[in-house]
């Protein structure tokens, strides 16, 4: 068993060719649901390990890295369709992510984007989260997190939609942008596209109007 990816709560090994594994500290039911979602063969080996049958499993920053850092327009628009989808449907039970690094991802094959946050995700009560633990800043996180120095904060569920708009910045155009940054002036090479009008939604800094969404 090689392990080719470590967060503190997760592990990515490779047993053979074909055969990966993610190993949780807690149970994994969250990740069996969300590679059924993103139709990822799978086999359940206990409750905190899961194989998955696949050719290749990297980290995005690997990804990345074999494209000369740049995210071609028709896969970064499959990436923000997978983190839709697992951003949904953990809303649908009550939950989300504070935000998402590109350590937080792993690419499955060539077009398949899973998320590992397991660290990040908290309960949902009256459209809010609550964060209650320690973190260190990422220049992945809505402004509101980044900028917080008391526990707990109380913030918005769509800070997580924030942090996908920054991602898809960073993996599009290899740059990161502030609050004060001119998002629809770096967005202009993929301007009036379905992708750009998603991102400028997602980075809305009001966000009660952040949404997810395809037009």
């Amino acid at each position: 068993m090689k392990v080719i990816h470590r967060l503190p709560e997760i592990e990515i090994y490779k047993n053979t060719d074909d055969n990966y594994g993610i190993l949780s500290r807690e149970s994994n039911d969250d990740f069996v649901e969300l590679l059924d979602l993103l139709d990822i063969k799978n086999e359940v080996v206990s409750n905190k390990d899961v194989k998955i049958n696949a050719g290749r499993v990297r980290t995005l920053e690997q990804f990345l890295s074999n494209s000369h850092h740049v995210m071609d327009y028709n896969i970064a628009t499959k990436f923000a369709l997978d983190l839709v989808r697992q951003i949904l449907y953990l809303e649908e039970n009550g939950m989300t992510y504070s935000y998402l690094a590109p350590t937080d991802i792993i690419v499955i094959d060539y077009d398949v984007f899973l998320i590992l946050g397991q660290s990040n995700i908290y309960e949902i009560k009256d459209n809010k989260i609550a964060i209650n633990k320690p973190y260190d800043i990422s220049e992945f996180m809505a402004p509101k997190i980044k900028k917080n120095k008391v526990l707990p904060l109380k913030t918005d569920l769509t800070e997580v939609y924030y942090s996908v708009g920054l991602l898809l910045v960073y993996c599009l155009f290899n740059t990161y942008i502030s609050e004060e940054t001119d998002v629809r002036s770096v967005l202009g090479p993929i301007y009036a596209t379905r992708l750009y009008w998603f991102i400028d939604k997602c980075l809305i800094k009001n966000p009660h109007k952040r949404k997810l969404m395809f037009f």
